[in-house]
Protein backbone atom coordinates (compact mmCIF):
# COMPACT_ATOMS: atom_id res chain seq x y z
CA UNK A 1 0.00 0.00 0.00
CA UNK A 2 1.77 3.53 -0.80
CA UNK A 3 2.80 5.79 2.10
CA UNK A 4 1.44 8.96 2.25
CA UNK A 5 4.17 11.62 3.05
CA UNK A 6 2.84 14.87 4.51
CA UNK A 7 5.61 18.07 3.31
CA UNK A 8 5.55 21.92 4.78
CA UNK A 9 6.43 24.55 2.39
CA UNK A 10 8.18 27.68 3.11
CA UNK A 11 5.86 30.35 1.64
CA UNK A 12 8.89 32.46 0.65
CA UNK A 13 11.18 30.56 -1.41
CA UNK A 14 9.03 27.31 -1.71
CA UNK A 15 11.21 24.91 0.06
CA UNK A 16 9.45 21.71 1.25
CA UNK A 17 10.10 20.13 4.91
CA UNK A 18 9.06 16.76 6.66
CA UNK A 19 8.25 18.99 9.68
CA UNK A 20 6.35 22.21 9.95
CA UNK A 21 8.29 23.82 12.91
CA UNK A 22 11.10 23.70 9.93
CA UNK A 23 9.04 25.27 7.39
CA UNK A 24 8.16 28.00 9.83
CA UNK A 25 11.77 28.53 10.89
CA UNK A 26 12.51 29.21 7.13
CA UNK A 27 9.86 31.69 6.42
CA UNK A 28 11.38 33.76 9.05
CA UNK A 29 14.51 34.04 7.50
CA UNK A 30 15.29 37.80 5.70
CA UNK A 31 15.41 38.12 2.48
CA UNK A 32 18.74 39.90 0.61
CA UNK A 33 17.17 42.99 -0.74
CA UNK A 34 17.67 44.33 -4.28
CA UNK A 35 14.50 43.43 -5.34
CA UNK A 36 13.24 44.63 -9.60
CA UNK A 37 10.09 44.41 -10.81
CA UNK A 38 9.43 42.22 -14.09
CA UNK A 39 10.07 45.18 -17.12
CA UNK A 40 12.38 46.79 -14.93
CA UNK A 41 16.49 47.80 -16.08
CA UNK A 42 18.88 46.28 -14.39
CA UNK A 43 23.00 46.95 -15.37
CA UNK A 44 24.79 43.80 -14.79
CA UNK A 45 27.90 44.16 -11.71
CA UNK A 46 29.95 41.11 -12.63
CA UNK A 47 30.72 38.04 -15.05
CA UNK A 48 29.26 37.35 -18.38
CA UNK A 49 27.58 40.53 -19.55
CA UNK A 50 29.57 42.50 -16.77
CA UNK A 51 28.45 46.63 -17.26
CA UNK A 52 25.71 45.95 -19.56
CA UNK A 53 22.00 46.77 -19.21
CA UNK A 54 18.97 43.69 -19.31
CA UNK A 55 15.44 43.72 -18.71
CA UNK A 56 13.85 41.81 -15.51
CA UNK A 57 11.74 38.96 -17.35
CA UNK A 58 11.08 36.95 -14.04
CA UNK A 59 11.81 37.38 -9.98
CA UNK A 60 11.75 34.68 -7.64
CA UNK A 61 12.95 34.16 -3.78
CA UNK A 62 15.68 31.43 -3.76
CA UNK A 63 15.91 29.32 -0.99
CA UNK A 64 18.97 30.23 2.04
CA UNK A 65 22.75 28.98 0.86
CA UNK A 66 22.36 31.01 -2.47
CA UNK A 67 24.98 33.71 -3.10
CA UNK A 68 27.84 35.30 -1.11
CA UNK A 69 26.35 36.59 2.71
CA UNK A 70 23.19 34.26 2.02
CA UNK A 71 24.09 31.26 3.77
CA UNK A 72 21.22 31.81 6.31
CA UNK A 73 19.01 34.34 4.22
CA UNK A 74 16.96 33.69 1.38
CA UNK A 75 17.96 35.22 -1.93
CA UNK A 76 16.40 37.84 -4.11
CA UNK A 77 16.76 36.79 -7.72
CA UNK A 78 16.08 37.66 -11.32
CA UNK A 79 16.04 36.19 -14.69
CA UNK A 80 17.09 38.99 -17.40
CA UNK A 81 17.37 38.89 -21.33
CA UNK A 82 20.49 41.12 -21.82
CA UNK A 83 20.79 44.01 -24.82
CA UNK A 84 23.98 45.80 -26.05
CA UNK A 85 23.81 48.90 -26.13
CA UNK A 86 22.00 50.01 -29.70
CA UNK A 87 19.00 47.66 -27.87
CA UNK A 88 20.36 44.10 -29.85
CA UNK A 89 19.59 41.22 -27.72
CA UNK A 90 22.84 39.28 -27.11
CA UNK A 91 21.46 36.36 -24.71
CA UNK A 92 19.83 35.68 -20.77
CA UNK A 93 21.00 35.21 -17.15
CA UNK A 94 19.64 34.51 -14.22
CA UNK A 95 21.33 37.45 -11.57
CA UNK A 96 21.20 37.12 -7.76
CA UNK A 97 20.92 40.02 -5.37
CA UNK A 98 24.88 40.86 -5.31
CA UNK A 99 25.32 41.07 -9.22
CA UNK A 100 22.85 43.56 -10.61
CA UNK A 101 21.49 47.06 -9.76
CA UNK A 102 18.55 49.30 -10.86
CA UNK A 103 19.69 51.86 -13.74
CA UNK A 104 19.10 54.94 -12.67
CA UNK A 105 19.52 56.58 -15.90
Amino acid sequence: MPKKIILYACDLCGKSFEHLVSAEECERLPIQNRKAEIGEIVRILSGEGKGLLATVKYTRVLEPGWGPGSMYDHTWAVSVDITEPGGKYIGSRFLTFDTYEKDEE
